[in-house]
């Protein structure tokens, strides 16, 4: 099959913050190819100037923004993803819509290629797109990202670390990079991340939508004290509250699933103070995410941790960690124009994308998923078979192709 220049691509993209020297860093055949590669380290600055590089060999003129983002072209139709990973990050998350967008740059007369900074929430949610999309920054927001991967610092520190590398770019623009009126699609490719291309042997599919989301903070407040001494009766034991109600949510959902078959639920972080084994908590704390194509069935499951707080052995509070993201449909013309390049298949995504931030600001966005092997991403050892790579890198330049000669709109 043609367009090996795509897993060139992709191989010459995982240079940058490479992660060889882990047993887990190995993908499906064995090669090495665990990535860390932060928004705004200096790995995720060199591989987004090498990007914009890749840009300009294709044919189009490229700007590198203070942020980071690389938007490349004139062209309406733009296509892309991002290049940021997580801190334990594998090859393909974001990097393979930004090797198909140059396969595309490459073939396909009147697209634009773009590469979103900060999808994978160092600073925030989507980052990158939303502020393409016209929000302002919040120069304050602290990274998210573990110490040992990028440094605990502000989004204006990390901008003004950044600056020096960014200028060094014969591209650079002292800015923020926005939509332009001309924009009249986004189109994205990118690995499922889940098994259900896998398990039905199917190369690709295109999505129909991207889940909404709900993340709680849950908090819980006891009393400090003698982990020996005190009895059970005396006792206000925030982490026993905390995990009781966690264990009550997590058999309720399993109930609401029985109808709301789309329903996921993650408790990713468990924090209990003063964390010593000889101290009942004073303070325990459940950061819940929550994902369904239905807003309807995120409100019933957030009211359900709610009314869990109340009925707590202590005093419980719940509030937003985060705020709320609407499930979105995809655009139904460009969905069109995938089946016309031979995608049979349609599908939600669980996970959260750029085409979302694109959709919501009201630009037409399409997705095409590729396999997964085993499922796994944001895990050194996230792979896709190469065959399965390249037949996707097909299907997206003849679905780009379709896209830009006609308008979405």
């Amino acid at each position: 099959m043609a367009r090996r220049g795509v897993i060139e691509d992709l191989q010459a993209l995982r240079r940058f913050g490479a992660v060889n020297f882990v047993e887990s860093s190995f993908g499906g055949d064995g090669r090495a190819k665990g990535v860390c590669r932060p928004a705004l380290s200096k790995a995720d600055l060199d591989a987004r100037l090498w990007f914009a590089e890749r840009c300009a060999d294709a044919g189009l003129t490229p700007r590198i923004d203070r942020f980071g983002t690389v938007l490349a072209g004139k062209g309406g139709l733009l296509c892309g993803s991002h290049s940021d990973s997580q801190a334990q990050g594998g090859w393909l998350d974001g990097a393979l819509g930004c090797a198909y967008a140059l396969e595309v740059a490459r073939e396909v007369p009147g697209v634009s290629a773009v590469n979103f900074q900060d999808e994978e929430g160092r600073f925030g949610t989507l980052t990158g797109s939303r502020t393409f999309c016209g929000e302002d920054l919040d120069f304050d927001a602290m990274s998210l990202s573990p110490e040992w991967a990028a440094p605990k610092q502000t989004l204006g520190e990390a901008l003004e670390a950044a600056r020096p590398t960014l200028e060094t770019s014969n591209y650079f623009f002292d800015g923020f990079l926005r939509i332009e009126e001309h924009h009249r699609g986004f189109f994205e490719a990118h690995i499922e991340q889940g098994r259900r291309l896998e398990r039905a042997g199917l190369e690709c599919a295109g999505v129909s939508s991207i889940v909404g989301l709900r993340q709680l903070r849950i908090t819980a407040f006891g009393e400090q004290n003698h982990a020996g001494t005190t009895l059970t009766v005396d006792r206000r034991d925030a982490g026993r509250a905390l995990l009781r109600l966690c264990a009550e949510a997590d058999e309720a959902f399993g109930h609401l699933a029985g109808w709301a078959q789309d329903l996921v639920w993650t408790f990713g972080i468990v924090d209990l103070k003063p964390g010593a084994a000889s101290i009942i908590p004073s303070l325990a704390e459940a950061v819940l995410q929550i994902r369904d194509p239905d807003d309807d069935v995120l409100g019933a499951a957030e009211d359900t941790v709610r009314e869990l707080a109340k009925r707590a052995a202590v005093d419980v509070r719940v509030s937003h960690d985060r705020p709320p993201l609407l499930p979105t449909p995809m655009d139904e013309a460009m969905l069109g124009h995938l089946r016309e390049a031979g995608v049979e298949t349609e599908m939600r995504s669980g996970a959260i994308h750029d085409a979302a931030s694109l959709a919501r600001a009201g630009v037409p966005a399409a997705m095409l998923f590729v396999p997964s092997i085993g499922g796994v991403s944001h895990a050194h050892h996230e792979d896709t078979r190469d065959a399965d790579i390249l037949k996707g890198a097909q299907v997206y330049v003849e679905a780009a192709r379709r896209m830009t000669s006609s308008s979405p709109r």
